[in-house]
Formats: C-alpha cells, sequence, structure tokens
C-alpha cells in the first residue's frame, strides 16, 4: 500500500502494511527534513528533499527523485528502478549492479559512462550525457534527442526489443535483428526500407515515405502526416490506426481494430471481415457495408445515418463536435449492450432496444426520461450536467434497480474498460 507523507513526524506511523512512501515535505520546518526510513519500504518517491539520501532503506526497490540536487554514491545494492527529474546535477558512478530500469530528465551534462550492464529500460530526455556505450542487456531505450548520440544508435544492442526516438536526425541502417517495437513521436526525414523482419509494432509521425516494405509480421501500425496512398499492408496487421487524410485503397482481413482520426477523401468501400472495433472521426459516408463481427463502433461527427449497423455490435459511442447534430435511435442494433452519448448528442432514450445495460449522458444532456431499456443496470452521468438532479429523479422514478454513478470527468473509455468483459 502506498503511504502520503507531508510531515516527517508521522514517519513513525508507517506500519509494515505499507511498502510504498510519497514524500513531500515543508521546506520550512528543517528540523524534520531528515528522515529514518523504514527498513521495509521497497518504493520511495521523494520531492525537494535537501538532505544527503545516505540512509535510505536496503530492500528499497524503487526510487523517484524529484527536485534532488545532491550526490548519490550510497543506494541499495538491491534497487532496480532510479528515476532523476531534471534538476539532478550529481554523480552517477556507482549505480547499484542490479540496476534494470533507468529514467533520466537532467537538463545538466551527466556522465553515464559507468552505466550497469543489467540495467534493462533506460530513457535520456537530455542531448548532452556523456555516454559512450549502451548496456549490453538492453531491451527497452527511449532518446528524447539523438543529436549527441549517433554513434549509439548505429551500435545498438543485438538484444533491444524497443526503440522510442523524440528527434531523430540520422538514418537507422543498422537495426537490431530481433528489434519488435519502433516508435518516432516526431517526423523522421529517411526511408525506412530495411526494417527487421521481426517488428511487429510501427508508429510513425510526419513520415514522407511510401511504406511499401513493411515486415510481413507487422501485428500495429500507426501513421500520421503521411500523404501516400495505402496500398500494400502486411498480412498479419492486426491493429491500424491512422491520423491522416491519405487514401486507402487496401486494408487485410486480419485487421482488428481501425482507427481513423482523420478526413477521408474516399469510402472505404471494403472492411476487414475480422474487424471487431472500429473508430471513425468524420466520416461523411453511408455506414452501410460494416462486417458482421463488428462489436465496437464510435463515430465522431458522423454525417450518415444508423439503421444499416451490424446485427452484433455490442458498444456504440457517438461523439459530436458540433451542435444539434441529429440521429435516429430508433434503428439501433438489438444486441447493443453500451450505449455513450457524449459532447452535443441530445437525443431522447426513450426508445433504446431493451438489451442496453450500461448508459452515458454527457454533460449537456438535458432532455426529459419516459423510459428505459429493460436490461439497464448502469447509468453515467456526467458530474458536470446541471440538469443532473433532475435526471436521476426521472431515472429514480421509472426503476430503483439502476445504479447511477457520477462521473466527475468524461473519460469514457474507462466505462468500457470497466464493462466490456461482461460483455463477451
Amino acid at each position: 500500500m502506498e503511504f502520503q507523507l507531508f510531515d516527517a513526524e508521522y514517519i513513525k506511523n508507517i506500519t509494515e502494511d505499507f511498502t510504498e512512501l510519497i514524500i513531500d515535505l515543508d521546506n520550512s520546518d528543517e528540523e524534520y527534513k531528515k528522515i529514518s526510513f523504514p527498513s521495509w519500504i521497497k518504493k520511495i518517491d521523494i520531492y525537494d528533499y535537501k538532505h544527503k539520501l545516505d540512509n535510505l532503506p536496503d530492500k528499497l526497490e524503487t526510487l523517484i527523485l524529484d527536485n534532488y540536487k545532491l550526490p548519490l554514491d550510497k543506494l541499495p545494492k538491491d534497487l532496480k528502478e532510479l528515476e532523476l527529474d531534471v534538476s539532478f546535477n550529481g554523480c552517477l558512478d556507482n549505480l547499484p549492479i542490479n540496476l534494470s530500469s533507468l529514467k533520466v530528465k537532467s537538463k545538466h551534462t551527466l556522465n553515464l559512462t559507468n552505466l550497469p550492464d543489467n540495467i534493462q529500460s533506460l530513457q535520456l530526455f537530455g542531448k548532452s550525457y556523456v555516454i559512450h556505450k549502451l548496456p549490453n542487456n538492453l531491451k527497452k531505450l527511449m532518446i528524447k534527442d539523438i543529436s549527441n548520440y549517433s554513434e549509439l544508435i548505429n551500435n545498438l544492442p543485438h538484444g533491444l526489443v524497443e526503440l522510442e526516438l523524440h528527434k531523430c536526425d540520422y538514418p537507422l541502417d543498422n537495426l537490431p535483428s530481433g528489434l519488435k517495437n519502433l516508435t518516432f513521436f516526431l517526423k523522421y526525414n529517411y526511408p525506412l526500407d530495411n526494417l527487421p523482419p521481426s517488428l511487429k509494432k510501427l508508429k510513425l509521425s510526419e513520415y514522407n515515405f511510401p511504406l511499401n516494405n513493411l515486415p510481413t509480421n507487422l501485428r500495429y501500425l500507426q501513421i500520421s502526416g503521411y500523404n501516400f496512398p495505402l496500398t500494400s499492408l502486411p498480412e498479419k496487421l492486426k491493429t491500424l490506426k491512422i491520423g491522416t487524410s491519405c487514401e486507402i485503397n487496401y486494408l487485410p482481413d486480419s485487421i482488428k481494430q481501425l482507427v481513423i482520426i482523420k478526413k477521408l477523401n474516399n469510402k472505404l468501400t471494403i472492411f476487414p471481415k475480422k474487424l471487431q472495433n472500429l473508430r471513425l472521426l468524420d466520416y461523411h459516408f453511408p455506414l452501410d457495408n460494416l462486417p458482421d463481427n463488428l462489436e465496437i463502433l464510435e463515430l465522431s461527427s458522423y454525417k450518415g445515418q444508423l439503421n444499416s449497423l451490424p446485427l452484433h455490435l455490442k458498444i456504440l459511442i457517438l461523439y459530436e463536435y458540433h451542435k444539434n447534430t441529429e440521429y435516429d435511435l430508433n434503428f439501433l442494433p438489438p444486441n447493443l449492450k453500451l450505449l455513450i452519448l457524449s459532447t452535443n448528442i441530445n437525443l431522447s432514450i426513450d426508445n433504446l432496444p431493451d438489451s442496453i445495460e450500461v448508459l452515458y449522458l454527457h454533460k449537456n444532456y438535458d432532455l426529459p426520461i419516459q423510459y428505459l431499456p429493460s436490461n439497464i443496470k448502469y447509468i453515467y452521468i456526467n458530474d458536470d450536467n446541471q440538469n443532473k438532479d433532475m435526471i436521476i429523479e426521472e431515472i429514480k422514478k421509472i426503476s430503483n434497480d439502476v445504479i447511477i454513478i457520477e462521473l466527475h470527468n468524461s473519460n469514457y473509455i474507462n466505462i468500457i474498460d470497466k464493462h466490456i468483459d461482461e460483455f463477451k
């Protein structure tokens, strides 16, 4: 369990039930700044600590430091994870040999020439660290700016599995043969014609070369700022996420999740046969050819009708950026289980299918409710809805068995995650 400490005096109140400690002390109380840490603590997240950390518990596994500016020369030998924020400017010559994860956000020039070979995850946010060699056992590498690390990029460990790059101004010609995940957070200006065949997941941003030679084992592809037609994709692809208005001419039947968050210039004439999850933003063409296997459908600013949805659809999310959009909810699939009416969807729910078990009403919903589906179990109401008291009263008049939940935020993804297993 987690214990939050705001006054060092209360350190004595920590029992062995608490193995995680978050510390944010009042700087004005100097006599309490030096802390005697309980020996059983396994994780410490500490902010603005002004004393040298030379008495950390031997069993400590995770240490997160925020605004700590003193040396770290006496870390516990069993420490597994270390995270340093932008203000750290100390020495890192004596890191524990069993350290497996290191995250460095410091804006200072740090010497990282003695990294333990057991490190498996390394995240470097600064661009002026002194580092000549990456750990031999490294599995995951994230570099925010590789301007000063070109030699490292061309000599990546053979066992590297995941590589994440923000600013990358060098061609990647020597990627490890076993690499599985590759992410570019910013524009990449070199063709990717020799990706390793082991690659399973690829994320590209502002990529201006045709994607004609993708690995056949690729399972996940996410692209944005891409202006070429999609005419060829790997036949084993499971997830495709597109943040661009490119022309889509081909989709393999293996795709189970398709997300398109930019307006398309052409209608999708054929959807993948195995498609289960579909999200479309600003799609202006009729949805009259959706596959029978589709279970989850999210529509944002959709301009068509909803009278041709698959019979087996279980989850429907309607999101609208513009006000006064009219959907006809009288023809929803008879097996629908979860319906989310998000921003600006202000339609009557009196004629919903009785199959619906979960319903979400957004903060602007203000229509009277006279009927509820017979199988309804949960109704979520945005806490910012000014009419929520009236809505709750109307719901209770119809049924006292419905569980009403007021949400403090409108993240409906959490609702789906909570209930989706119930619908399988």
